[in-house]
Protein backbone atom coordinates (compact mmCIF):
# COMPACT_ATOMS: atom_id res chain seq x y z
CA UNK A 1 0.00 0.00 0.00
CA UNK A 2 2.88 2.33 0.77
CA UNK A 3 3.94 2.35 -2.87
CA UNK A 4 0.59 1.59 -4.47
CA UNK A 5 0.63 4.81 -6.45
CA UNK A 6 3.91 4.00 -8.16
CA UNK A 7 3.23 3.34 -11.84
CA UNK A 8 4.25 -0.17 -12.88
CA UNK A 9 5.16 0.75 -16.42
CA UNK A 10 7.07 3.92 -15.61
CA UNK A 11 9.43 4.71 -18.47
CA UNK A 12 12.73 6.19 -17.35
CA UNK A 13 14.50 8.65 -19.64
CA UNK A 14 16.49 7.04 -22.42
CA UNK A 15 20.26 7.33 -22.15
CA UNK A 16 21.44 10.53 -23.73
CA UNK A 17 23.95 10.61 -26.55
CA UNK A 18 25.63 13.61 -24.99
CA UNK A 19 27.61 13.67 -21.76
CA UNK A 20 25.32 16.37 -20.41
CA UNK A 21 21.90 17.79 -21.25
CA UNK A 22 20.10 20.98 -20.44
CA UNK A 23 17.12 20.74 -18.11
CA UNK A 24 13.63 21.35 -19.52
CA UNK A 25 12.02 24.78 -19.54
CA UNK A 26 9.83 24.18 -16.46
CA UNK A 27 12.71 22.64 -14.53
CA UNK A 28 14.89 25.62 -15.43
CA UNK A 29 12.24 28.01 -14.12
CA UNK A 30 11.82 25.98 -10.92
CA UNK A 31 15.57 25.99 -10.25
CA UNK A 32 15.86 29.70 -11.03
CA UNK A 33 13.04 30.35 -8.55
CA UNK A 34 14.78 28.20 -5.94
CA UNK A 35 18.11 29.95 -6.44
CA UNK A 36 16.38 33.36 -6.22
CA UNK A 37 14.60 32.30 -3.02
CA UNK A 38 17.85 31.03 -1.51
CA UNK A 39 19.70 34.23 -2.47
CA UNK A 40 16.92 36.34 -0.94
CA UNK A 41 17.34 34.36 2.29
CA UNK A 42 21.09 35.00 2.37
CA UNK A 43 22.71 32.30 0.21
CA UNK A 44 25.88 33.39 -1.56
CA UNK A 45 27.61 32.29 -4.75
CA UNK A 46 24.67 30.55 -6.42
CA UNK A 47 25.11 32.60 -9.59
CA UNK A 48 28.17 30.41 -10.24
CA UNK A 49 26.02 27.26 -10.47
CA UNK A 50 23.46 25.72 -12.79
CA UNK A 51 21.56 22.44 -12.96
CA UNK A 52 22.18 19.93 -15.76
CA UNK A 53 21.68 16.29 -16.59
CA UNK A 54 24.82 14.15 -16.79
CA UNK A 55 25.39 10.72 -18.27
CA UNK A 56 27.24 8.54 -15.75
CA UNK A 57 29.86 6.62 -17.73
CA UNK A 58 29.99 3.78 -15.20
CA UNK A 59 26.30 2.90 -15.34
CA UNK A 60 24.90 4.74 -18.36
CA UNK A 61 22.33 6.43 -16.09
CA UNK A 62 21.15 9.97 -16.68
CA UNK A 63 21.41 11.96 -13.44
CA UNK A 64 20.59 15.54 -12.51
CA UNK A 65 23.13 17.59 -10.61
CA UNK A 66 24.83 20.92 -10.04
CA UNK A 67 27.44 22.17 -12.46
CA UNK A 68 29.74 25.17 -12.44
CA UNK A 69 28.43 27.88 -14.74
CA UNK A 70 31.91 29.43 -14.75
CA UNK A 71 35.22 29.06 -12.95
CA UNK A 72 34.29 29.15 -9.26
CA UNK A 73 35.63 32.46 -7.98
CA UNK A 74 34.20 32.45 -4.48
CA UNK A 75 32.48 30.30 -1.87
CA UNK A 76 28.95 28.93 -2.18
CA UNK A 77 27.30 29.41 1.21
CA UNK A 78 23.84 28.52 2.51
CA UNK A 79 22.58 30.08 5.75
CA UNK A 80 21.25 27.74 8.43
CA UNK A 81 17.78 29.28 8.01
CA UNK A 82 17.48 27.39 4.71
CA UNK A 83 18.08 24.01 6.35
CA UNK A 84 15.06 21.89 7.27
CA UNK A 85 16.46 20.08 10.29
CA UNK A 86 15.28 17.76 13.04
CA UNK A 87 16.67 15.82 15.98
CA UNK A 88 15.84 12.40 14.52
CA UNK A 89 15.37 10.84 11.09
CA UNK A 90 11.70 10.11 11.87
CA UNK A 91 11.06 13.71 12.94
CA UNK A 92 12.67 14.93 9.73
CA UNK A 93 10.48 12.58 7.70
CA UNK A 94 7.36 14.01 9.36
CA UNK A 95 8.48 17.59 8.80
CA UNK A 96 9.17 16.85 5.15
CA UNK A 97 5.78 15.16 4.74
CA UNK A 98 3.87 18.02 6.35
CA UNK A 99 5.73 20.70 4.39
CA UNK A 100 5.23 18.77 1.15
CA UNK A 101 1.52 18.55 1.90
CA UNK A 102 1.38 22.35 2.23
CA UNK A 103 3.04 22.70 -1.17
CA UNK A 104 0.62 20.25 -2.81
CA UNK A 105 -2.41 22.00 -1.26
CA UNK A 106 -1.11 25.41 -2.30
CA UNK A 107 -0.80 26.73 1.25
CA UNK A 108 2.23 28.67 2.41
CA UNK A 109 5.44 26.73 2.96
CA UNK A 110 8.77 28.44 3.44
CA UNK A 111 10.47 25.59 1.56
CA UNK A 112 8.06 25.52 -1.43
CA UNK A 113 10.70 26.71 -3.97
CA UNK A 114 12.99 23.84 -2.92
CA UNK A 115 10.22 21.22 -2.92
CA UNK A 116 9.32 22.13 -6.49
CA UNK A 117 12.79 21.06 -7.64
CA UNK A 118 12.68 17.58 -6.05
CA UNK A 119 12.02 14.42 -8.07
CA UNK A 120 8.35 13.52 -8.44
CA UNK A 121 6.81 10.22 -7.36
CA UNK A 122 6.89 9.23 -11.04
CA UNK A 123 10.63 9.90 -11.23
CA UNK A 124 11.63 8.10 -8.02
CA UNK A 125 11.53 4.56 -9.50
CA UNK A 126 14.08 5.73 -12.09
CA UNK A 127 16.39 7.06 -9.39
CA UNK A 128 16.25 4.62 -6.48
CA UNK A 129 15.51 0.90 -6.46
CA UNK A 130 13.65 1.28 -3.15
CA UNK A 131 10.82 2.83 -5.18
CA UNK A 132 10.74 0.15 -7.88
CA UNK A 133 7.35 -1.26 -8.81
CA UNK A 134 6.14 -4.53 -7.28
CA UNK A 135 6.12 -6.03 -10.76
CA UNK A 136 9.82 -5.28 -11.18
CA UNK A 137 10.68 -6.58 -7.71
CA UNK A 138 8.81 -9.83 -8.34
CA UNK A 139 10.74 -10.27 -11.59
CA UNK A 140 14.03 -10.12 -9.66
CA UNK A 141 12.74 -11.77 -6.48
CA UNK A 142 15.81 -14.00 -6.01
CA UNK A 143 18.30 -11.13 -5.86
CA UNK A 144 19.46 -10.10 -2.34
CA UNK A 145 18.74 -6.43 -3.10
CA UNK A 146 15.01 -7.20 -3.38
CA UNK A 147 14.97 -8.57 0.17
CA UNK A 148 16.74 -5.40 1.31
CA UNK A 149 14.15 -3.23 -0.43
CA UNK A 150 11.27 -5.15 1.15
CA UNK A 151 12.90 -4.88 4.60
CA UNK A 152 13.32 -1.12 4.13
CA UNK A 153 9.68 -0.74 3.08
CA UNK A 154 8.49 -2.69 6.13
CA UNK A 155 10.64 -0.49 8.37
CA UNK A 156 9.23 2.69 6.79
CA UNK A 157 5.66 1.40 7.21
CA UNK A 158 6.21 0.53 10.90
CA UNK A 159 7.83 3.86 11.66
CA UNK A 160 5.03 5.66 9.82
CA UNK A 161 2.39 3.80 11.86
CA UNK A 162 4.21 4.73 15.07
CA UNK A 163 4.38 8.37 13.98
CA UNK A 164 0.66 8.43 13.15
CA UNK A 165 -0.15 7.11 16.64
CA UNK A 166 2.03 9.71 18.34
CA UNK A 167 0.64 12.51 16.19
CA UNK A 168 -2.97 11.52 16.83
CA UNK A 169 -2.35 11.19 20.57
CA UNK A 170 -1.01 14.74 20.58
CA UNK A 171 -4.00 15.89 18.46
CA UNK A 172 -1.55 17.50 16.11
CA UNK A 173 -2.44 15.59 12.96
CA UNK A 174 -6.16 15.95 12.52
CA UNK A 175 -5.69 15.86 8.73
CA UNK A 176 -3.86 12.50 8.76
CA UNK A 177 -6.23 9.86 7.50
CA UNK A 178 -8.97 11.39 5.41
CA UNK A 179 -11.42 8.57 6.19
CA UNK A 180 -11.15 8.98 9.95
CA UNK A 181 -14.45 10.80 10.34
CA UNK A 182 -16.30 8.47 8.00
CA UNK A 183 -15.38 5.30 9.81
CA UNK A 184 -14.58 4.85 13.49
CA UNK A 185 -13.88 1.14 13.21
CA UNK A 186 -11.04 0.11 15.53
CA UNK A 187 -9.56 -2.05 12.81
CA UNK A 188 -9.48 0.79 10.33
CA UNK A 189 -6.22 0.82 8.44
CA UNK A 190 -3.93 3.63 9.46
CA UNK A 191 -3.02 6.21 6.83
CA UNK A 192 0.06 5.93 4.70
CA UNK A 193 2.44 8.73 3.66
CA UNK A 194 0.27 9.15 0.55
CA UNK A 195 -2.46 10.59 2.79
CA UNK A 196 -0.26 13.63 3.24
CA UNK A 197 0.09 14.17 -0.49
Amino acid sequence: QLFANMPVDRKCPEDADQAEMEVGEQERKDFEAMFAWAAKEGALGLEQLEVKYFLKKETGDLVRGLAARQAIAGPVLLPSTLLLSADTEDELAWKLSLEHRKVVLGTASFWAPWFKTLPSYDELPCIDIKFASEQLLRHFEDLPVVASVRKWRESVAKRWEAGVRVCRAASGCTHVGANEDKEKDKDEKSPTPDDLL
